[in-house]
């Protein structure tokens, strides 16, 4: 018997937009004054890990994609001490090797600590100087996780998650991030994936992501990335209310073999493991507003699209830091 592997799904959709997206081409010769390349930095440290950072260069539309800078300085400054230069690698430890990215990787031999300032500034021949540097933040605590069963429309089963934490500082504004991740096993196959979550009865993770319709289209603010500010609870404990269908073990997988003999879908087999991991992710401010603006760009057909946040000096791309909190839950 030949098959083939293949998650199968099923799924139909109608959009009112669909008219909205047809175009027409035409060649337009330019004969404008092309931008001067800059240097791009890709940052994001974590508390207690090693630091790191994708260093390459813009690229304009006559060229097939980004540049690496292979051999440029980068040096490192944590609380104004300068460090030992970075130096190009061709991956990070534990990185997988099939682990893609924009840039060249370059690799410090210093541990980013709570409260420190790190700073990066990349020098090459030919472009300017960039630098930008970023304070990493403290880490807030998930206290608890409760869990309640329900039923959601049309009568599917649904589990709801109250994620209850105390915000960092009472006074000065906070920035986090909700993760939520599957593990899960069939068939000693292996699997890891990102939960989307509903958010829709959550006052924090509602706040500011309102979309250009009023709820017209229920695109519940498209807050993609799960971020959220403590404006609404600064100084106290809050609670998530989240929600969606987790999957159990001894349920069926839900992914299937295609047998090309036969023309039947054959199924994988039934979950043998499944775990769910909730990270309470602590974001800089700079690393809150990328990705903001990463949430806005591109995503309401109604909307103008928006900037890309950088806070890199003389450059482009972006620096911020992070630290994250995790609890499991087993089903």
């Amino acid at each position: 018997m030949k098959t083939k592997s293949f998650p199968y799904r099923i799924c139909t959709a109608l959009s009112a937009t669909a008219l909205l997206l047809a175009s027409c081409e035409r060649e337009v010769n330019f004969d404008g004054q092309l931008p001067d390349a800059k240097i791009v930095i890709n940052c994001f440290v974590e508390a207690d890990s090693l630091i790191s950072a994708y260093v390459s260069r813009s690229w304009n539309l006559s060229e097939d994609g980004p540049r690496a800078l292979t051999d440029a300085d980068v040096s490192l400054h944590v609380n104004d001490a300068l460090q030992p230069p970075m130096q190009p690698v061709d991956s990070l430890p534990g990185q997988n090797s099939g682990y893609s990215h924009v840039g060249q990787t370059y690799l410090s031999r210093s541990v980013a600590r709570e409260g420190d300032r790190i700073r990066i500034t990349v020098r090459k021949d030919g472009y300017p100087e960039a630098s930008a540097e970023t304070v990493v933040p403290g880490k807030a605590v998930i206290l608890s996780i409760d869990t309640t069963r329900f039923k959601e429309q049309y009568a599917s089963d649904a589990m709801r998650f109250l994620i209850r934490f105390s915000d960092l500082h009472a006074g000065e504004r906070d920035y986090y991030r909700l993760v939520v991740t599957h593990q899960y096993s069939y068939d000693s196959v292996a699997r890891t994936g990102a939960v989307v979550f509903n958010y829709g009865q959550d006052a924090a993770l509602n706040e500011g992501f309102r979309d250009a319709t009023g709820g017209a289209l229920d695109t519940e603010g498209e807050n993609r990335y799960g971020i959220f500010t403590d404006d609404l609870f600064d100084g106290r404990e809050y609670t998530l209310n989240i929600h969606f269908r987790p999957r159990y073990s001894g349920e069926d997988s839900g992914e299937y073999m295609w047998d090309s003999e036969t023309g039947e879908l054959i199924s994988f087999g039934r979950i043998t493991y499944s775990r769910y991991i909730f990270r309470l992710v602590t974001l800089s401010p700079s690393a809150y507003q990328y990705l903001k603006t990463r949430t806005h760009y591109g995503g309401d057909v109604f909307t103008e699209p928006s900037a890309i946040y950088t806070n890199i000096t003389g450059g482009l791309g972006i620096m911020g830091s992070f630290q994250t909190d995790e609890k499991e839950i087993e089903n």
